[in-house]
């Protein structure tokens, strides 16, 4: 199954592709989020490039290193799920990866079933995630008896270092073992409603996306070594 992006409206404001990777530039002032009345708001207009899933696939998971420069509020970068189709406004979602917050780089994720929260790590490095500096987002997806359960888990490449000491820069299809990946968060039950019922739905999609919600001149963020596998 190939990538595509899905277009919301507006679409992308451009990419480029490479051999094993994608540069996107989002237009200005995109988001993904939501919330419920009184104040609703379905911000689902970042560009999402992506592969579908069928729905009963029940154990998979997904890749990606990812590079941007996190300059103004609110810039994110990271990978992201749909458990439904990403037009359905019912449909539950994760987005996770780096994301700028009040000046600093934080670990990110945002889980909406069906509303957005909001969790953050701090980067363990002793200085912000750097425009040089990849982060290696994983998303594994196990179905259980109560339904399935995402964890996420990342690993952060050494910061200004010589290029033989990083090997992601030596080799950018070069993928971390597991057992040096952090758990950045575990969604047990996700896509159940509250009665303990499964939405119902035939296709997942699963990717990455960039947008920043108070930028002007767009987010741009490079991903590579995408990679899907099912065990």
């Amino acid at each position: 199954m190939s990538y595509a992006f899905h277009f919301p409206s507006p679409p992308l404001s451009s990419h480029t592709t490479s051999t094993g990777g994608i540069t996107i530039r989002s237009h200005p002032r995109q988001d993904w989020w939501r919330t419920p009345p009184p104040t609703r708001v379905e911000r689902a207009e970042g560009p999402f490039y992506c592969r579908r899933i069928s729905a009963t696939s029940p154990r998979w998971r997904f890749s990606a290193w990812i590079t941007s420069d996190y300059t103004v509020q609110y810039d994110q970068a990271g990978v992201l799920l749909f458990a439904g189709r990403p037009a359905e406004q019912d449909a539950h979602w994760i987005k996770a990866g780096v994301e700028m917050e009040h000046g600093a780089t934080f670990l990110a994720c945002v889980t909406s079933a069906p509303w957005s929260d909001f969790s953050t790590s701090p980067s363990p490095s002793p200085s912000p995630i750097t425009p040089t500096q990849a982060v290696f987002i994983q998303l594994t997806r196990n179905t259980t008896e109560i339904g399935d359960t995402i964890v996420i888990k990342y690993y952060l490449s050494p910061p200004a270092v010589a290029d033989d000491e990083d090997r992601h820069r030596t080799d950018p299809s070069w993928l971390p073992d597991d057992k040096d990946l952090v758990q950045l968060r575990e969604i047990p039950a996700f896509n159940v409603l509250p009665d303990g019922s499964r939405r119902q739905t035939d296709e997942w999609y699963v990717g990455v996306m960039t947008c920043g919600p108070k930028n002007d001149e767009g987010t741009q963020a490079t991903f590579e070594a995408l990679r899907f596998e099912e065990f």
